[in-house]
């Protein structure tokens, strides 16, 4: 009988020791698909068979090249939360187009129909959260009391449209859609209460007045902007500015979103757009006239930003490209 009772605590042991070693294989893969977006990868999840109220899809999105635009849809009764962590992304509602560089947040209404027009997804790295604002009235993310109600509106009437955001939104969506395929018993509790402090850095981000670049960064991207078919680089933005190369880097990309080397690449590109539509230039000339070493490189770049080669965008393919309005952020 002893022996009986040992084998069974064996067995049980072993058990548990095996559903244990399947546990943490599925943890690491959950982590190791979620950190594909190191790579170049998208990662969606529906977050309604949770059952948490208003709580709809979760995701992100990194791209090291672009890729095809993103096809006009609307959400009903859905806000729709980005958070541009790193690059520039321009999205298209209602013919007006919204330029959002990195670290900003952008918000798309209930009902709106939005996408990016004939503006290519551009390398990025982006996060979303959609959010169901018009069931469960009085039970918002499953708490019945009227500080959830406040919350609600408050989100529901959140401006503006875009605003400076903070790192700590790309931390909590990363939480959200590990916490949603891990085995935690509590992962309800810990996605609703990732959602309410999700929700509260949004307001809050949007609550304070939105730090415009300085003035010194802004005059560096005019001079950049200006003097484009000139040998622009980073070095002699720094000089201009009075800082070392490194110290200039940081401070640029902090400010304005994006990394000054990249800055340059896309006003070549920019302009590049401007000389192939007037099919004065070729294309060669195009490339040398912006200082690339060569026609091929030329191509990859530009291709890289707008989905392309340079003999595609100038037979039509990307033709009547800027919509009626031009909203831009930097």
């Amino acid at each position: 009988m002893k022996g009986c009772v040992n084998e069974r605590s064996q067995f049980e042991y072993g058990s548990i020791l095996h559903i244990l070693a399947l546990a943490a294989v599925l943890q690491y893969t959950i982590d190791m698909k979620w950190k594909n977006l190191d790579h170049e990868g998208r990662l969606q999840r529906d977050l309604s068979p949770l059952g948490i109220p208003n709580l709809h899809l979760v995701g992100g999105v990194r791209y090291e090249k672009a890729q095809p635009p993103m096809k006009a849809h609307r959400h009903e009764g859905i806000i729709e939360i980005r958070y541009v962590a790193r690059g520039v992304r321009t999205y298209l509602v209602d013919d007006t187009a919204y330029h959002v560089p990195g670290d900003h947040v952008f918000i798309t209404y209930p009902d709106e129909e939005h996408g990016s027009g004939r503006f290519p997804e551009g390398k990025s790295l982006v996060y979303w959260l959609l959010i169901d604002l018009k069931s469960h009235k009085g039970n918002f993310l499953g708490m019945r009391d009227t500080e959830a109600e406040r919350l609600r509106n408050a989100l529901s009437t959140i401006k503006p449209r875009i605003f400076k955001g903070t790192a700590r939104l790309k931390d909590i969506i990363e939480s959200i859609i590990e916490s949603y395929a891990s085995i935690d018993p509590f992962k309800r509790v810990r996605i609703r209460m990732l959602a309410y402090d999700f929700i509260l850095t949004v307001i809050g981000c949007a609550g304070k007045a939105d730090i415009e670049a300085s003035k010194a960064m802004q005059g560096v991207c005019d001079h950049i902007r200006e003097h484009v078919l000139d040998d622009v680089n980073v070095a002699a933005c720094a000089s201009e500015c009075a800082l070392s190369v490194s110290r200039f880097k940081t401070r640029f990309t902090k400010e304005i979103g994006i990394p000054p080397h990249e800055y340059i690449l896309r006003e070549k590109i920019a302009r590049a757009k401007e000389m192939l539509r007037a099919k004065r230039f070729g294309i060669a000339d195009i490339g040398y006239e912006l200082g690339f070493s060569s026609s091929q490189y030329f191509s990859i770049v530009f291709k890289r930003f707008t989905g392309a080669t340079p003999a595609v965008f100038r037979a039509g393919a990307r033709t009547q490209e800027t919509p009626k309005n031009d909203s831009r952020k930097t």
